[in-house]
Order: structure tokens, then sequence, then C-alpha cells
């Protein structure tokens, strides 16, 4: 618990960083020079932060050396699903306008994707609320259980659990990598890009041909798949064995320790984010108006 708290922080922090970075730049520039994945990467950052937060909260176990329902449990469980959700489909949005950009050289336009985000953001909301508002009946019965390191939604609500997450995580996980490999085949001349569906005249035919920016923002879902694949396999073996707690110690501790490589994703693409910020800002082309 003790390593699953600092794994938090420091995703947490990483993302406030990031997002303090990206104030300025937006203040500097001027929402008329942002576009679409600017968006999506900035909504990216602000459910590492969420996640972060809920990963954090473990510090209170680690020092109680227990796990134990009631609010604050129901908090980290609000926060752990919020945040894991949000990353999963910001992170699979991201991946979708790099393949249309990069392969199918679309325009992508900054409205559209902002209102997806907000449609993305609006559902996780609504899905978190109305599960835990329906399900949280205290003092006998709490939709946030110890999982048992930390507090989620109980094996109860299994169908709850796969819906409001997991199916999430497996789809952002399978369709990144989907729409990764003919980006792969195509970075190395193994295939051709498709042809541009639409494109503005005033844009050069350019992402296909090398977007510092385009090719920077497709590693943002091949980090996921990196960080989301070892925690997807051993939750398969859980749901198995029907209940991690019930099964052998081996499959807890392994719980325990993808779960923490996951809570690293907001430092790991804070990393990425640094790394690649000035092709990002400073980016070949641009996608152009809203």
């Amino acid at each position: 618990m003790v390593f699953d708290f600092f794994a938090g922080m420091i995703s947490a922090v990483a993302a406030i960083y990031v997002l303090f970075q990206i104030s300025r730049r937006l203040h500097k520039e001027g929402w008329s020079n942002w576009d679409a994945l600017h968006v999506s990467v900035t909504a990216l950052f602000v459910a590492e932060f969420i996640l972060g937060v809920g990963h954090a909260m473990s510090l209170k176990w680690a020092i109680q050396s227990k796990v134990y329902t009631g609010t604050f449990c129901t908090a980290q469980g609000v926060m752990r699903q919020m945040g894991g959700t949000a990353v999963a489909l910001t992170t699979l949005t991201i991946a979708v306008q790099t393949f249309l950009s990069l392969y199918w050289v679309i325009h992508l336009y900054r409205t559209l994707f902002a209102i997806v985000i907000g449609v993305e953001y609006l559902f996780v909301i609504l899905f978190v609320a109305i599960g835990f508002g329906t399900h949280t009946h205290p003092p006998k019965e709490y939709y946030a259980v110890p999982t048992p390191f930390w507090c989620w939604i109980g094996d109860g609500f299994r169908p709850e659990r796969i819906s409001g997450e997991y199916a999430w995580l497996w789809v952002a996980l399978f369709g990144s990598f989907l729409l990764y490999i003919p980006l792969f085949l195509m970075h190395f001349e193994i295939v051709k890009p498709g042809n541009a569906l639409y494109l503005p005249a005033s844009i050069p035919r350019a992402p296909s041909e090398g977007n510092d920016m385009l090719w920077s923002t497709i590693l943002y879902p091949v980090l996921y798949c990196v960080l989301v694949l070892p925690l997807s396999i051993v939750r398969w073996i859980g749901f198995e064995n029907n209940d991690t707690t019930k099964g052998s110690h081996h499959l807890a501790a392994w719980t325990l320790i993808v779960a923490v490589i996951f809570g690293l994703s907001g430092v790991a693409n804070a990393i990425l984010y640094l790394t690649t910020r000035k092709p990002f800002f400073h980016p070949n082309t641009r996608d152009g108006p809203a």
C-alpha cells in the first residue's frame, strides 16, 4: 500500500506539472492556435491526476495497516474508477486521432474532438455517480469495499466493474494495438498510407510524411499498452479464480504489483510529454482551424 501511495503521488504531481505547463502555453498561444490533439492530451493528464490521487489515497491504509469500508473508502473507489476509465477513453481517442491523421490524412476538427472528450467525461461522471449513488447504503451496504489492498467496486457488482472500467481498459488496449500495427508498417514503408478522406487545401499532405507531433502522440497509446497489459492479464486470472482475495497469495501479490505499475502511468506519460513537447507545440503542420 505504501508503494501504491508513492506511485499515485508521483503521478499526480507529474500530471499537475504538465497541466501547469500546458496552461502556460495556452495562455501564451491562445485557443485559436491549438488543435484536436492538444485537447486530447490535456484531457489525458486531467485523468492521470484523478487516477494518481486515487492511488495516493492508499496512504491512509498504509498508516492504519488495514482497509475498511466507509466514506474515505468510497471516495477512493470513485477516484480510481473515474481516473482509470478516463485515462482509457482519452488514450483511445489519441490513438484514433493519430491514426486518422497519419494513415488516412483526415483533417481533425478541434471543436468536434473537444465535444468527444466532453461526452467521454460526462459518461464517466454519470456512470460513477449513478453506480455509487444507487448501491451505497451505509452502514450496511457499500459499493466500494476493500479489494483487498485498497477500495474499489465490490465483487458483488462485477457487471459494473466490467462495464464501468475494465471493458474500456481492454477496448483502449486492443484498439490502440490494432491501430498501431498499420502505423508501424507505414513508418517502415512496408505499407503505404491510405487515401486522404478530407484534406483542406490550406493544409499540406505532410502528416503521412513524418509530422513529428503526430508521430510522438502515437507513443501515448503504445505506452498505455505496455502499462495496462500486465494488469489485464492478472485481472483475467482473477476473474477465473472468482475472487483474488480467496485465491493464492501469489495472485494477490501480482495484483498489487501490476496495479502499482499502472498507477505510475501519470509519471510515465509526463516523461513522454516533456521529451516530446517541442515538436508537440511546434509541429511542422497544423490541423487547421476548428
